[in-house]
């Protein structure tokens, strides 16, 4: 609180609530810091000196300030925060993942830039002399537009599950194999299949008809219509490289596309479900390629329809990186 010299500071409450103690400046700017003490995450301004703020340009009497923000810089710096924290405070414990703390996790949000990516899946990232923010999440689409909310949600959540995979498991990173197709479907196709099941349990426990934006069929009433349901499209065949595959996501849904999705080119058959997060992820500890995590969930792990573990992971992860 203050103009360019803070004369008071406060933390928000859970609720975004804030309170100090008084002053006798009579006029005064808010202004308010995208960070978090409680689990350590920083926000930064598309640039690792620099932290995501945003200042109020008028000046309050006396007066409570109570920001809304719908638009421009601070609304994306809000969302990366939030997307951020509700990681944390609701995914880790409700799916049972690994936490991913560790020291100061920095996130560039960066306003004019696309895409995203988590430094420990490029070579040297982690290990680089120059200050680096660890994860970095670009507002706009590949269309040039900005991306909705459900989007830019399921973007963070993808960067923070690498962040989160890593804190598991650095060996798994640090393997010269990490580069490659064979771990780097495994680390893509686990981060994308959390993006996709934490998104769709959090807009669905905000709104039970929620649609997702990248809906495969908006009008369906199944999975078709929830996020990223344009993965169970997609048909992965000998020699792709598509590291972005749903297997996680067809590991846990009851949503069969073979049967589901009429095609011309048949659908890729997914006879398993019911298996929960926590469980796959348990199951890609020290898993050292395709096989291994194929055979962890099979042997540790009750569930009625393992046997066709083996089948989904042939359309998935041996054609592919083999």
């Amino acid at each position: 609180m203050g103009g360019f010299l803070p004369i008071r500071k406060a933390w928000t409450n859970n609720n975004g609530e804030f309170s100090t103690r008084r002053t006798r400046t009579k006029r005064v700017k808010y202004s308010v810091v995208f960070y978090n003490t409680s689990k350590k995450f920083r926000i930064k301004a598309g640039s690792v000196f620099v932290n995501a703020k945003h200042r109020d340009r008028r000046r309050y009497k006396r007066r409570g300030w109570f920001p809304n923000f719908t638009s421009g810089r601070s609304k994306f710096y809000a969302q990366v925060h939030n997307a951020t924290l509700d990681f944390y405070d609701r995914a880790v414990n409700r799916f049972g993942l690994q936490n991913p703390n560790w020291r100061w996790l920095r996130i560039s949000a960066k306003y004019s830039k696309q895409g995203g990516n988590h430094l420990d899946l490029n070579p040297g990232g982690r290990f680089s002399l120059i200050p680096h923010s660890e994860i970095r999440v670009g507002r706009l689409n590949g269309r040039g537009g900005e991306l909705r909310s459900d989007q830019l949600y399921g973007l963070v959540i993808h960067e923070m599950t690498h962040a989160s995979h890593y804190r598991l498991e650095r060996a798994f990173f640090i393997n010269p194999r990490a580069f490659g197709c064979t771990l780097q479907t495994m680390a893509e196709s686990w981060a994308e299949g959390v993006e996709t099941i934490i998104t769709n349990d959090r807009y669905l426990e905000l709104n039970r008809n929620y649609v997702a934006t990248n809906a495969l069929n908006r009008f369906a009433t199944d999975d078709r219509r929830l996020y990223n349901s344009l993965r169970q499209n997609q048909i992965v065949g000998h020699g792709s490289k598509e590291e972005y595959t749903p297997i996680v996501i067809d590991l846990v849904d009851d949503f069969n596309q073979r049967a589901e999705i009429r095609a011309t080119v048949p659908r890729p058959i997914d006879r398993v479900r019911g298996y929960t997060l926590r469980q796959i992820q348990t199951s890609l500890e020290n898993a050292r390629g395709p096989h291994g995590w194929k055979e962890n969930l099979i042997h540790d792990h009750v569930n009625a329809t393992e046997g066709f573990v083996e089948e989904l992971f042939d359309v998935y992860m041996y054609d592919n990186c083999y």
